[in-house]
């Protein structure tokens, strides 16, 4: 019925994935996106809120996953706060890293969310996730049976985005760089904070990048056929918006992408 219904109102639905190293202006960029387009934007935070608001077995299991997710924030706390060689001027703990769900759940949540309400009709904007090739494998492949009743992963095409957009071009000088610009009236404090978090994220990614194995999140979506655009993060925050609309404008042959 939907797509009976999105055929004729003329509705084109778009499914937009923005990648990019941590600070790179993504959040932003996927914002102004959404604007233009009506998209619902998705990002960590909002999806377990979403979750967190569901019914039935769902909303159990999402409890469950929750008070789990805690107890493990929580011991982590306690081990940085007893941990040996402790300063007064180390930095206060972070729960960031230790607070998210397994991936197979997370993924469980985009799904449950992508394919209800608006994102199903309109389409979405999901912001800086999958992050590697076996994310994006993971989240868009399930097991079926083949003729033989044997299991087999295969690729969901129904599922895949309908465009990825990757910020590049941009080194860890750079970002750190225009982070200090931004933050011209941060005192002294403040700036340092900012920049050890950055620092801090950006040596979780090159862990992930040194892994054996690792093969980058953008050689997924080149297999699977899903265009992907590749934008110079050091040009203006003007031109990135406007070239990302004009890539936007192009994969929908020239028409206006229309979702409202």
């Amino acid at each position: 019925i939907r797509e009976e219904f999105n055929t004729y109102r003329n509705l084109r639905t778009s499914k937009i994935i923005i990648i990019g190293p941590p600070s790179s202006g993504k959040t932003f960029l996927a914002e102004q996106i959404c604007k233009k387009l009506s998209h619902p934007y998705l990002f960590a935070l909002n999806l377990v809120e979403f979750a967190k608001n569901e019914t039935g077995d769902f909303a159990q299991e999402v409890q469950q996953k929750l008070q789990e997710v805690e107890e493990i924030v929580q011991k982590a706390a306690d081990d940085y706060e007893h941990r040996k060689g402790k300063k007064k001027t180390d930095p206060p703990f972070d729960p960031t890293p230790y607070r998210k769900f397994p991936e197979e759940f997370f993924n469980k949540i985009i799904h449950r969310k992508v394919e209800k309400g608006e994102c199903a009709s309109r389409g979405y904007l999901l912001d800086g996730y999958p992050k590697t090739y076996q994310e994006a494998d993971d989240l868009y492949s399930e097991m079926v049976e083949d003729e033989d009743f044997k299991p087999v992963k295969v690729i969901k095409k129904e599922k895949l985005p309908s465009v990825v957009i990757n910020l590049s071009e941009m080194d860890e000088e750079f970002i750190l760089k225009r982070i200090k610009d931004l933050n011209e009236t941060a005192t002294k404090d403040e700036l340092a904070a900012i920049t050890d978090r950055f620092t801090r994220r950006m040596g979780k990614v090159k862990d992930i990048q040194a892994e054996e194995g690792y093969i980058p999140v953008l050689k997924f979506f080149e297999e699977n056929q899903v265009p992907v655009f590749n934008v110079d993060g050091k040009e203006s925050v003007r031109e990135i918006i406007k070239k990302c609309n004009e890539f936007l404008l192009g994969i929908n042959d020239g028409k206006k992408n229309k979702n409202y």
